[in-house]
This record gives C-alpha cells, structure tokens and sequence, in this order.
C-alpha cells in the first residue's frame, strides 16, 4: 500500500503529444519511484511476479474509461508488444506479454499474441524522438489467424510513444479498425531518453 499510494497518475497533457495515431493512450503511472523500480525489477531482473500488481493498475485505469467499458462497443483484445525471438530468448520472456496475460485473466479480456517483431532492432533506450521512429519503422507484422475489431496494445513503459505508434500502424495495415494502447507508465519530457 505504501508503494501504491506513490504512483502518481500522468495529467492528460503529459500524454497528449503522444497520442496522434492512437485511438486511445492509457498509462497507469508516471515513471518515477517505486512504479519505476518494479518496472526495472520486472524488465531486467526477471521477477515475474510483479507482473501481476503492475497488471492490476492498468485494469483500474481501464475500468475509468469509457472507451473501454462501454458495452455497446465490441471486445477489446489485449495485444502485447512482441519482443523480436532473439531478444526474447536472450531475455528469456517478454514482460509485455507477461503484462498482457496477467490483465487478461484478471480483467477476462482476450488476449492475442499475432503481433510479431518481424525485423531486429536495436534497444529504444538512449534514442531521441526521430531516432526512435526511424528504429522501429517497419518492424511490426500482424500474422494472428483473424482480425480483431479493436485492439489494446499493452506494453510497460510510453516514453515517445514510437513502438507503439508503429505496432498499432501494422495492425491497421491489417484491418483492424480500432488501436488504443495501455502501458503501465509513462515517461515525462525529462526521461524522454531513457526507457521505451
């Protein structure tokens, strides 16, 4: 609860240069203390189980938005963004998808893994805005058996929004008619080089 009580909600201003492409941008948290430790102790030093409680305040962001809850509106699919096999092997799991099936089954949402890393880039980290574009530009290829109607990307960490951009850009190359994403956190303009 200590933990929980420093996460600090990003203002809609520190998400809207972020959003062109995107139906929605969702981000539980700004990428700062303990929210930014679990995130790095998930990542990097492979604790799984964090997935979980980090899941959990994406599903309490999603369940504040109408998009997202309205039930007039077909079913979102949780869509994790997709490691490329060699990073993923290398790391040993994707936390994204990790993050995606923990909301799944807390939430019952669907999930789907037909997004894939088509082309090795390299790390985000340490990239500028133009830089990250260029990086993931092409990267992405929607290979899932269907097509769903509305997609949720979830991924951990919204720094310039470029992966994602480029995710739900391949995505919408294949007919999918609606691309939000949701992350756990978001970075702020003084982070912007630092994590995804």
């Amino acid at each position: 609860p200590d933990c929980r009580a420093t996460v600090h909600v990003p203002e809609r201003a520190a998400l809207s240069s972020r959003v062109a492409g995107l139906n929605l941008l969702l981000c539980a948290g700004v990428f700062e203390g303990p929210l930014r430790s679990s995130i790095h102790k998930l990542k990097y030093e492979g604790d799984s189980t964090l997935a979980r409680p980090l899941a959990q305040l994406i599903l309490e962001a999603m369940e504040n938005n109408p998009k997202l809850t309205d039930p007039e509106l077909p079913a979102i699919v949780l869509v994790p963004v997709p490691l490329h096999k060699s990073r993923e092997r290398w790391r040993g799991f994707n936390q994204s998808e990790l993050l995606a099936r923990a909301l799944a089954k807390a939430g019952g949402y669907r999930l789907e893994t037909g997004l894939v890393r088509a082309k090795e880039t390299r790390s985000q980290v340490g990239l500028n805005s133009q830089e990250r574009l260029a990086n993931v530009a092409g990267a992405f290829e929607w290979r899932g058996a269907s097509i769903p109607e509305r997609v949720l990307l979830i991924d951990d960490v919204c720094t310039t929004g470029a992966t994602l951009l480029e995710c739900a850009a391949a995505l919408r190359a294949h007919g999918v008619a609606w691309v939000g994403a949701a992350t756990v956190a978001v970075a702020d303009h003084r982070q912007a080089g630092s994590d995804r």
